[in-house]
């Protein structure tokens, strides 16, 4: 009788728990869908590669690789379009980044931004479920799972059941032994938690999601979906007896007495059981709402732009982008672009001229990712986006500058030679070496690349002999500047041509370098340029003194 008005007294706690959360998640749903919202969940990209890392092949040289990631601050702009709330939706995400892999419904979205009902429904029913860091819940349809039941869970919580044939004997007894037997068993609870920790979490995670999957499944009318929800039937019955709260290890009464039944242990293996009968049902679920979680991401982020445009894939080879931005600087100055011929992007420093090659980088991937650019107008192929930018030297193996850079480039050689439509980028290229070898392997390299027709090549650089020698199929564009007085201002406006303007004399007496170092360099840049160059200075032995 004691023990039905404890598990009586459990199943009521936990319904009201229940609506105390289904009322918190509304208020947040609300909130979630005001146009001042902005995200303040921060995602460690380490946490969510999990799905990515579980389903990657043999042709993951045609992701988006950890240098192009690296150089274009790809974890910035993750956590500025992710509005995911899951941790399944976050993991789908990365993997569609790096995969460049969309799975964005207009329709879905054109519905959740018309249906504010519906949409604040699946926003709640998402917010129930909420986020576990390194879940890794595609590990359990993405390998086979061996159903593991262990025997001495059930027996040790049959232990102070049994002991209650003890009243038979003695009261006293009863007492005594259901005491040492609960006291073991809690013990033995807590220990085993401990160890077991991490597929706990990931297994009543999992319950989590599928059992608030109802409502979704519902509002598709998905035949295949609500085939693959009656299978997991027994799966979301052991669910509903979940409390997310036994998860935080905390001990209370409640807690407790789950310990002395070793109740989340044994929910534990008959959850593993029950999925690993049912993997491609998982499978099927996990991925619907992933992709429901990803889609509505995509909206609210959409609803945050100023302006953005749906991307155009042509089957001819072409590339557009009229007044485009950076995905993380929406209040630049925007710029267009049609590409034919591969560019040489010359420039002063501090013109625009990086922010230019990570905003078309950027902007071409979250149009295969998300279907969406930060442009008024896209049109472009399905396109490989490799990187060499942000290069570094490694003191701890002995890497050079010049050998890093190698490195980095000799990648993006491999991956060209596969003749793969390929948007190649790349900043202040082997900048490491002196200046005469620099411009020899710069322009052999440019020759080189002519030969792929699906290539395409951005060369940004400061220098303008590579822009001057007129390499057939490279075309000139830059940024420039003007002198205001002491002040140097920018348009930060992409134009046709080779640049014209030189600010790194400026830039040093902008900062207060010393006046005779100042004017000591314009001396000196007067010369060189009135001999023909800094060749021409050693060649007739101008000496600057």
């Amino acid at each position: 009788m004691v023990f039905w008005l404890i598990l009586s007294a459990i199943v009521l706690a936990q319904s009201a728990h229940n609506l105390f959360v289904k009322r918190k998640c509304k208020k947040r749903s609300f909130r979630f869908w005001d146009k001042d919202y902005h995200n303040q969940h921060l995602v460690t990209i380490s946490d969510i590669k999990h799905y990515y890392e579980n389903h990657h092949n043999d042709n993951c040289s045609l992701d988006v690789d950890e240098t192009t990631w690296s150089d274009l601050e790809l974890d910035r702009l993750f956590n500025r379009i992710n509005y995911c709330h899951t941790s399944i939706g976050e993991e789908y995400l990365y993997n569609n980044i790096k995969k460049r892999e969309s799975v964005i419904d207009e329709a879905l979205i054109e519905k959740l931004e018309t249906d504010k009902c519906s949409r604040q429904r699946l926003t709640q029913m998402f917010q129930r479920t909420g986020y576990l860091e390194g879940s890794d819940t595609s590990a359990f349809f993405s390998r086979r799972l061996a159903p593991h039941i262990k025997k001495r869970y059930l027996y040790c919580a049959t232990l102070p059941i049994i002991c209650f044939l003890l009243l038979l004997i003695s009261m006293k007894v009863w007492l005594l032994t259901t005491i040492a037997v609960s006291l073991f068993n809690v013990f033995y609870f807590y220990r085993t938690k401990l160890t077991l920790e991490y597929e706990l979490n990931r297994v009543f995670y999992l319950a989590r999601l599928l059992k608030g999957s109802a409502l979704y499944i519902k509002w598709k009318k998905s035949a295949n979906l609500t085939l693959s929800y009656k299978r997991l039937l027994s799966f979301r019955l052991l669910a509903f007896f979940f409390n997310r709260n036994s998860l935080d290890g905390g001990i209370n009464l409640f807690n407790v007495f789950r310990g002395v039944f070793l109740f989340d242990l044994i929910l534990y293996n008959f959850m593993l059981g029950s999925i690993a009968k049912k993997q491609s049902d998982v499978a099927i679920i996990w991925h619907a709402l992933a992709k429901l979680d990803i889609n509505i991401s995509v909206c609210k982020y959409r609803e945050t732009l100023s302006f953005y445009a749906i991307p155009v894939f042509s089957d001819v080879y072409r590339f557009l982008f009229k007044e485009m931005v950076h995905p993380l600087t929406e209040e630049g100055v925007p710029n267009s672009l049609t590409w034919n011929d591969n560019i040489i992007l010359t420039g002063t420093n501090s013109a625009g001229k990086s922010t230019f090659i990570k905003a078309l980088a950027l902007n071409v991937i979250l149009a295969q990712a998300i279907n969406t650019v930060v442009a008024e107008k896209a049109v472009l192929n399905k396109i490989v986006v490799q990187t060499s930018m942000a290069i570094k030297d490694d003191l701890l193996t002995g890497e050079s500058f010049f050998v890093a850079e190698t490195k980095s480039i000799r990648r993006l050689l491999t991956l060209v030679a596969k003749k793969q439509p390929t948007l190649v980028i790349m900043d202040e290229i082997l900048k490491g070496t002196n200046a005469n070898e620099r411009i020899s392997a710069s322009l052999a390299l440019m020759k080189w690349f002519n030969q792929f027709d699906e290539l395409k090549v951005c060369i940004a650089t400061h220098d303008l002999m590579l822009a001057e020698v007129g390499m057939r199929g490279f075309v000139n564009y830059h940024f420039s500047n003007k002198v205001v007085g002491e002040q140097i201002e920018f348009d930060y406006k992409l134009q046709k041509g080779i640049s014209k303007t030189r600010n790194a004399i400026g830039i040093l007496a902008a900062y207060d370098f010393p006046a005779e170092v100042v004017m000591e360099a314009k001396r000196i840049s007067k010369l060189i340029d009135s001999v023909g160059g800094i060749d021409n200075v050693v060649y007739r032995r101008t000496y600057i003194k």
